[in-house]
């Protein structure tokens, strides 16, 4: 099973200061200190774009699955599954709860359909999943932290709230 990935440290100014595609970019790169990872497998239909935050030692993360329509659907369904079974309603501030609805609405256009699901994995780790279905894209966009599950605090996620912009286009990612 071959894989293909991309990495850039944010960190670097030699890097590229956008990464993504048509319909999923993530622009200003050095605002932030992160490691950002693509892979994409030959035996799936999806890419996935992981970002590491190198500022904290708290494990901050985020996970971008893009899955082409209509091939990729299967494993959109799947995946999405998996995080509903982990779905854990646990309380979230004022602020946080703020953020999480400023989020979803920052972050897609044109979609048909989203939401998001508070997830608790473990004793420690705590997830906000958000879900964008489109025409010609659905997206998983995962954020996960063990720190107090206040999202809002988070300087990776507060990065990729106002730099990332997800658009009902079709895939079209260049790994070579």
């Amino acid at each position: 099973m071959a894989r293909m990935t991309k990495e850039i440290n944010s960190a670097s100014q030699d890097e590229v200061s956008s990464y993504g595609d048509a319909g999923c970019n993530l622009s200003n790169l050095h605002y932030f200190p992160f490691l950002l990872r693509h892979e994409k497998y030959d035996n799936q239909h999806y890419h996935t774009i992981y970002l590491f935050d190198t500022e904290s030692n708290k494990g901050n993360q985020v996970f971008i699955q893009i899955f082409p329509e209509p091939n990729g659907r299967p494993e959109y369904i799947t995946t999405l599954s998996n995080y509903t079974s982990l779905k854990k309603n646990y309380k979230l501030s004022v602020q946080t709860n703020h953020f999480k609805e400023e989020f979803i609405q920052a972050n897609h256009q044109n979609f048909k359909e989203h939401g998001v699901i508070q997830v608790k994995d473990g004793v420690s780790r705590f997830r906000l999943v958000y879900y964008f279905v489109g025409v010609f894209r659905s997206v998983i966009l995962v954020l996960s932290t063990s720190e107090d599950h206040n999202f809002d605090e988070i300087g990776l996620f507060n990065y990729v709230k106002g730099n990332l912009v997800l658009l009902d286009k079709p895939v079209d990612f260049n790994l070579i």
